[in-house]
């Protein structure tokens, strides 16, 4: 079985990039970054974890939830990398992929075609 998680904020491009993921044949995982009022005002929203929760549910995906306890650095990017592969470790599960929304909004020209990479 390949494993691959999702960073999953229920928007357009995270459900892209779980279509990627799906159609590769990947066991998905989904990871949700809780920034709680730390997040852009359009995200802030007191229901949206819960309805990335109820998302996930009607998907029958795992969905793990890491709640930002400081403004977003390096360093917390870090912890929440780590948190990620700490939950994979705890299945005893060691090859894992990554899936971005940022994979398919990257854009490479060939001769005037455009063409979009994982």
């Amino acid at each position: 079985m390949k494993y691959a998680f999702v960073l999953y904020s229920g928007g357009k491009d995270s459900h892209l990039a779980l279509y990627h993921a799906l159609e590769k044949g990947y066991k998905v995982w989904l990871f949700y970054v809780n920034a709680g009022k730390r997040q852009p005002l359009y995200l802030n929203s007191p229901n949206l974890s819960k309805i990335i929760k109820m998302q996930a549910k009607i998907m029958g995906l795992k969905l793990y939830e890491y709640k930002l306890r400081k403004p977003l650095d390096h360093k917390e990017i870090r912890n929440i990398f780590y948190f990620i592969i700490s939950k994979f470790k705890k299945d005893k599960i060691e090859d894992i992929t990554f899936f971005s929304s940022n994979d398919y909004m990257e854009e490479k020209r060939d001769k005037g075609n455009v063409k979009y990479y994982v």
